[in-house]
């Protein structure tokens, strides 16, 4: 054999393995590897399946990323980590996007907001007149990055805009924002125009409250131990007494208190109300009257660790201490009944002594699954 037909050989060779490694997936074997991906969870379920589907998932083609997209539907965070993985390798490979079938996966808002929002990314990141189209009708899209991107227009239009102009404008995004970092920033744009916002009341936070404690907790011991109201969240009797945290030793008797924050984000100072005092728990109560019987998401801040209940349903449990706080750091869902409705948080102060570690303080708002306030039902107007 010639040596130049070595080289011929050696060439083809070269092209064949490259084919091989770049061809695209079938797609029946792509939607065997999704679905393999699809099963993939934390606890390292399925991981030794999912690593060999991401071999087939790495042949994927652009022309194939609209059937990963419907993939990530209803897909788990770590499942939705590994499919976003598999679309950015098919656009480093290369490729013209399919952006009619991308489009239509977009416009269908039934679909996953992470893949309608990476969709978006991808079609408009080289097509700026694009985004200038879609973005302002995202105004009321359920997928809340996607609603950002909108809010973020409004006000930076309203910089440009005369002040009866921006109020409209401001007024528009407000009536949709669902975050609290956008409502507070909206609420500051507005008041820069003379125009005030109820911030608490925007938000949906819960201001009036009934508190007792402190009960034990030192060596962070009661976190699921039921101490006082807890014993029995069906009957909450808000005359009862009980023992409180031994103080220097000596029996305490701790009694409900009435209480209503007046701060705009609805914090509730536990340090003011009840007590500078380490090693200790606090329940709050609140009532929420629900004109009808309805789904919601309770969203919680809080720097200490802490339970909600809802008419003694247990919907948020984090044993966590001094992270930071933002209003809707823990969130869990419940269902109202129509009228009062019981809600009590259980808020428990460790025993850390850094400067930093001695915030005692919660905040509750009531919304809808996208975070969109659920206020109380008003009450009626007092009779003549």
């Amino acid at each position: 054999m010639s040596k130049t037909f070595g080289i011929i050989l050696a060439l083809i060779a070269g092209f064949a393995i490259q084919w091989i490694s770049f061809a695209s997936a079938d797609e029946p074997d792509l939607q065997a590897a999704i679905a393999a991906i699809r099963q993939v969870d934390k606890e390292g379920k399925g991981h030794e399946a999912a690593v060999e589907a991401m071999q087939i998932l790495n042949k994927a083609t652009t022309a194939q990323i609209p059937t990963i997209l419907v993939g990530m539907d209803d897909a788990n965070p770590l499942a939705m980590n590994w499919l976003r993985a598999a679309i950015e390798g098919a656009v480093q490979r290369g490729g013209d996007l399919p952006k009619v079938e991308m489009q239509k996966f977009f416009d269908d808002r039934s679909h996953s907001h992470l893949g309608r929002l990476l969709a978006f990314d991808l079609l408009t990141s080289s097509d700026s007149a694009l985004a200038t189209k879609l973005i302002p009708t995202l105004i009321d899209d359920p997928s809340l990055p996607l609603r950002r991107k909108a809010i973020d227009h409004y006000v930076e239009r309203a910089a440009k805009q005369t002040d009866v102009e921006a109020i409209g404008s401001l007024g528009f995004a407000l009536a949709n924002a669902r975050e609290t970092d956008q409502v507070t920033k909206l609420r500051d744009e507005l008041s820069k125009r003379n125009v005030q916002i109820d911030l608490s009341r925007q938000l949906g936070f819960l201001p009036k409250w009934q508190l007792v404690g402190p009960f034990e907790h030192a060596n962070e011991a009661n976190f699921n131990t039921e101490l006082g109201p807890e014993v029995d969240l069906q009957k909450i009797d808000l005359k009862a007494e009980f023992d409180g945290k031994p103080n220097d030793g000596k029996p305490r008797k701790v009694k409900w208190i009435a209480y209503e924050t007046s701060d705009a984000n609805g914090i509730v100072n536990l340090n003011d109300q009840i007590d500078k005092i380490k090693g200790a728990i606090t329940y709050g109560y609140a009532e929420f009257k629900s004109a009808a019987e309805q789904n919601v998401v309770i969203r919680c801040g809080c720097i200490n660790a802490t339970k909600v209940w809802v008419n003694g349903e247990l919907v948020i449990i984090e044993e966590v201490y001094h992270v930071g706080m933002d209003p809707d750091q823990y969130s869990g869902t419940a269902t109202l009944k129509e009228g009062i409705n019981q809600i009590v948080i259980k808020v428990c102060q460790n025993e850390q002594t850094e400067p930093w570690a001695g915030e005692w303080m919660f905040q509750v708002r009531v919304c809808d699954k996208t975070g969109k306030t659920v206020l109380p039902a008003p009450e009626p107007p007092a009779q003549q």
